[in-house]
């Protein structure tokens, strides 16, 4: 071996544990400066995993919780026929006219005026009225809950059928 070889091997080494080591450097700021990685991405998946990651984040079954939200709000509104009315009325006046009585002793200031009113009404018979609200505010009840059951059997089957097909093409 001369010397020409020897140099030329001992200067590869060294070039390629500079590279190694810049490479290992490198890499150490990569993974300080990265972002945190969410758990289930850092470990397999498995379908439970899978079904749960869908029930929080899949964008139908987050319109359907919406939806339901919005047919209660329907369902409060149709029952309202059937709940009593409160109202209350209040009023208050002011006159700058003052009564005198003939006697000179007597002297009536009624140059102000209060009224207060609260009335409750409730209806009894309206032509069968409260019960068909009763009856749509029940059925849209159930058709919101049974559409947004339907939303989740539809999103998880979905995950399902990808699920194994991602385990049958591995």
């Amino acid at each position: 071996m001369n010397i020409n070889s020897w140099l030329h091997s001992k200067m590869s080494r060294i070039c390629f544990a500079l590279l190694l080591g810049a490479a290992t450097v490198a890499r150490g700021a990569e993974t300080t400066n990265a972002p945190a990685v969410p758990d289930w991405l850092a470990r397999p998946l498995t379908l439970t995993d899978a079904l749960n990651l869908a029930l929080q984040q899949n964008s139908s079954i987050l319109k359907g919780k919406n939806d339901m939200e919005a047919a209660h709000g329907l369902v409060v509104q149709t029952k309202a026929i059937a709940i009593p009315k409160l109202r209350a009325t209040s009023d208050y006046s002011k006159t700058e006219a003052i009564e005198r009585f003939p006697a000179a002793f007597i002297t009536a200031r009624s140059d102000q005026k209060w009224n207060a009113g609260i009335r409750l009404s409730q209806s009894i018979y309206e032509g069968g009225r409260i019960n068909s609200a009763l009856r749509t505010a029940r059925l849209t009840r159930e058709q919101a809950l049974l559409q947004f059951q339907a939303v989740i059997a539809d999103t998880l089957l979905e995950v399902r059928v990808a699920y194994y097909d991602i385990l049958l093409a591995i």
